[in-house]
């Protein structure tokens, strides 16, 4: 029988798919955290979340997360693009002299958007310069659809984004016009039954119409890791069980798709950061829209209690995790109103110490796992206001 593991975040998307997978008669289970329990070990189940998680829980798992790699979308024919993207170094990036919309291929550790110039790039010197980047000409997308793809055939479908807004109802439905889906269809299936397109065996693909040139590929996204927005959760929950293979029965056709993962260091304990003169250790957290108006509600000084169903609270000890936590996670999570902050605050290190520092990736994902009846006293050790460092929103996507 086969296995959905989800993270530990509850959101609506996860919640779908569990419920999914219920109906479907699959055992489920949701992680209280990133680490696999032993009695999962090697179990060969399907994984959906956010992708750091599913980063760290592959191996553990003994699965192979498929998706196409991140130069996929400038090797596609431009009749297919609609615009000039070209796959580079953040190096590379910072000396680009024209206007260009920039945005990490892979790590989401800076923020997607149109930049002046490379200049105008963040001058974050812990990034460093070989990330991979895709640069591309700006243009104006009208309309955006998701389509959940598993070989070659479309399973879900919906539109996403529309004139610059989430395409949502009030009604939390996904409208369209007819002959919109059946343009988006049309294009999507051209292209997927091209045999000069080389695809995952099962992957995301986003697709859109540029304003004046028609309709494009957006980008391609891993179905592990991605929103569902109005798909169906059932054929959703289908393209997964193909997006995850057990690495038991990976076959050469697959392993060309196989995410490279992180190298865990669970084996070698973080230690905690060097206090400042005032014996104080810099934190950040990433929060959606909810959290964020708690905090300002509570004049910068504290975070709010966790819900039920969050049992632990987890601040990040560098930026670069915290903005890919922003970008890959709270920009698609609708409980996050689809926008990610990313918070800066000091801590006194007399409390931390108490705490085991975690690594939850590579080796720079490291962060505390505070359990939710001591967010209080948490709150208590914060010296200082909570600031807000950076901003990310879901239209960043797009190229």
């Amino acid at each position: 029988m086969p296995m959905l593991v989800v993270t530990p975040r509850v959101t609506p998307d996860t919640e779908a798919v569990l419920v999914a997978a219920h109906a479907a008669g699959w055992e489920t289970q949701r992680l209280t955290t990133w680490r696999v329990p032993a009695e999962l070990s090697q179990r060969s189940a399907v994984v959906y979340g956010e992708p750091l998680f599913a980063e760290v829980v592959a191996d553990p798992l003994g699965v192979a997360l498929l998706e196409a790699p991140s130069d996929w979308l400038p090797r596609l024919p431009a009749r297919y693009r609609q615009r000039v993207v070209q796959h580079t170094t953040l190096g590379f990036a910072r000396q680009y002299a024209e206007e260009a919309f920039i945005k990490p291929a892979d790590e989401k550790c800076f923020p997607a958007k149109v930049y002046t110039s490379g200049a105008a790039l963040p001058g974050d010197v812990a990034l460093p310069p070989d990330i991979p980047v895709l640069i591309s000409e700006p243009v104006i997308w009208e309309v955006e659809y998701r389509c959940f793809v598993a070989e070659r055939q479309i399973l879900a479908c919906s539109p996403y984004w529309r004139d610059g807004a989430l395409a949502q109802a009030a009604d939390g439905s996904w409208p369209a016009p007819p002959d919109e889906v059946d343009a988006a269809l049309t294009f999507a299936r051209t292209l997927l039954a091209d045999p000069a397109v080389a695809v995952p065996p099962a992957f995301v693909l986003d697709i859109g119409r540029i304003l004046g040139r028609g309709w494009a590929v957006v980008e391609a996204n891993s179905a592990w890791g991605a929103g569902i927005y109005g798909c169906d959760p059932a054929q959703v929950l289908r393209t997964l069980q193909r997006a995850v293979v057990a690495r038991t029965t990976l076959s050469s056709t697959d392993a060309r798709w196989t995410r490279t993962l992180p190298e865990i260091e669970a084996d070698v304990p973080p230690t905690m950061p060097e206090p400042d003169e005032g014996g104080l250790v810099t934190l950040y957290r990433p929060v959606g829209a909810y959290e964020w108006a708690k905090i300002v509600a509570s004049g910068y000084s504290a975070f709010p209690p966790r819900l039920p169903e969050q049992p632990i609270f987890y601040p990040v000890l560098n930026e670069r995790y915290a903005c890919e936590i922003a970008r890959a996670w709270n920009t698609r999570d609708a409980a996050s109103g689809e926008i990610g902050y990313v918070t800066r605050f000091r801590v006194r290190a007399t409390f931390l110490s108490a705490y085991v520092l975690q690594v939850a990736g590579a080796a720079y994902h490291q962060e505390y796992w505070i359990p939710a009846e001591d967010i209080d006293a948490f709150n208590a050790a914060i010296v200082g206001p909570i600031e807000l460092i950076a901003t990310y929103h879901s239209a960043e996507d797009g190229g």
